[in-house]
C-alpha cells in the first residue's frame, strides 16, 4: 500500500473511531464530519467528557485547548495524526507590556492575542484530562499557583472564558481571601450550572434556549419531519437532564458516557459559586436571553456589569474574536487595535 493510500485509510478509521463516540456524548445521531461540536450543542462539560474517550480509544492526549481548532470530527481527525502535543504550561506569556498589573486571561488564545494592551499578558490552561484534578477548586489553585510564579501581588486582572470562567471567579476568591485586591473579574459567556440557578430563571431560561434553537432547526427541514424532529429533541432533552442530574449507570451508558467519565465532570459542573464581594464583568453573548445574566448572576456578586457581543457562544472565539478583544481592551482600560 502506497504513502498516500495509507494516509486515507488511516484517516477513515480514525473518522470511523471518533463518529460513535461524538454521537454517543453528545446524544446525537448521524454527526457529519463537518458538523461542529459547539453547534450541537457541546460545551466545556462534555467537550472534556469527548477527549477523555479520545484518549481511552487512542492512546493520545489532546488538551482542551486544541478543542477550540479542532471542533469537528474530520479536523480532530487530522489533529491526531499530526504526532504527539507538547505538554501545556499552566501560564503563558501572550504579550509583553511595561505597566503593571499584569492581566491574566483563561480561555482560548484566539481572545487574548487580540487584546492591545501596556499590561503583561499571560494565558491560562490546563490540558485537563483523566490524569489531572479536575474540579474547579482543584483547578483553581493550579491557576493560582501559576499566577504566584510571574506575578507578586495585587491588585490583579483575571478574565476568563465559559468553564474557564468559573475557574477564574474562583480564583479571585481565593486572592480576595489572603488579602489580595482583584482590579477587574470578567467572565465571558460563563453561567453557574443549572443546578444552582433559581428555579423560575431555570424555567424562563430553558424554555427560551430551546425554543430559539430547535425552531430554527426545524424551519430548515421538511414538513413531515418537523414533528419526529421534536419529538426526538425531547428525549435528549430529558437524557440530558438525567444525565446532569446523576441517574443511573444505564441512563448514562445511553448517552455514551459511563460513570466513570462522569465522576469528575460532576465536580467540574457542579461548582457552587459564593457570594463575590466586588464588581463582576459579564462579557454576553446574544445567544444567551439578556436578561440570563442579572438572573444567574446578579444575586452572587456586590454590583454587575453586562456587555453583550452579536453573536453565538462559539463565536465569542471564533469569528468575533477580535470584537471581545475589543471589548476587553476597553474594560482593562487599555486601547484597542487589531493584530497585524
Amino acid at each position: 500500500m502506497n504513502a498516500p493510500v495509507a494516509t486515507l485509510a488511516r484517516d477513515f478509521a480514525l473518522v470511523d473511531l471518533l463518529t460513535p463516540i461524538w454521537e454517543r456524548v453528545l446524544a446525537r445521531p448521524a454527526i457529519r464530519l463537518d458538523d461542529n461540536f459547539f453547534d450541537l450543542g457541546g460545551d466545556s462539560v462534555l467537550a472534556l467528557a469527548l477527549l477523555i474517550e479520545v484518549q481511552k480509544r487512542t492512546g493520545r492526549k489532546l488538551p482542551i485547548r486544541a478543542f477550540y481548532d479542532a471542533p469537528t470530527i474530520g479536523a480532530m481527525s487530522e489533529l491526531l495524526q499530526e504526532g504527539p502535543w507538547p505538554e501545556f504550561s499552566p501560564v503563558v506569556l501572550v504579550q509583553t507590556g511595561n505597566q503593571a498589573p499584569a492581566l491574566f486571561i483563561a480561555g482560548p488564545d484566539t481572545i487574548a492575542a487580540w487584546i492591545r494592551s501596556r499590561h503583561r499578558i499571560y494565558s491560562l490552561g490546563e490540558g485537563r484530562n483523566e490524569d489531572t484534578s479536575s474540579s474547579v477548586a482543584e483547578l483553581a489553585q493550579v491557576y493560582l499557583s501559576a499566577i504566584d510564579r510571574v506575578e507578586s501581588g495585587g491588585p490583579y486582572l483575571l478574565a476568563g472564558y465559559c468553564f474557564d470562567g468559573l475557574i477564574m471567579f474562583e480564583v479571585a476568591h481565593r486572592l480576595l481571601e489572603r488579602g489580595d485586591a482583584v482590579a477587574r473579574l470578567v467572565l465571558i459567556d460563563t453561567y453557574p450550572h443549572p443546578r444552582y440557578w433559581p428555579l423560575r430563571s431555570k424555567l424562563e431560561l430553558s424554555a427560551r434556549r430551546w425554543v430559539k434553537f430547535h425552531t430554527l432547526a426545524a424551519m430548515k427541514l421538511p414538513v413531515t419531519e418537523i414533528v419526529p424532529y421534536f419529538l426526538a429533541g425531547c428525549a435528549r432533552l430529558i437524557t440530558r437532564v438525567w444525565r446532569r442530574r446523576g441517574g443511573d449507570v444505564e441512563d448514562n451508558a445511553a448517552t455514551g458516557v459511563e460513570r466513570n467519565t462522569l465522576v469528575p465532570l460532576r465536580r467540574d459542573a457542579y461548582y457552587e459559586p459564593r457570594y463575590y464581594p466586588g464588581k463582576l464583568t459579564l462579557v454576553q453573548s446574544e445567544s444567551e436571553p439578556e436578561a440570563a445574566g442579572k438572573l444567574l448572576w446578579g444575586k452572587l456578586v456586590q454590583t454587575l456589569e453586562v456587555h453583550r457581543i452579536a453573536c453565538d457562544h462559539r463565536q465569542l472565539f471564533t469569528s468575533h474574536a477580535g470584537e471581545v478583544a475589543e471589548c476587553l481592551s476597553s474594560l482593562f482600560d487599555v486601547a484597542p487595535s487589531n493584530p497585524g
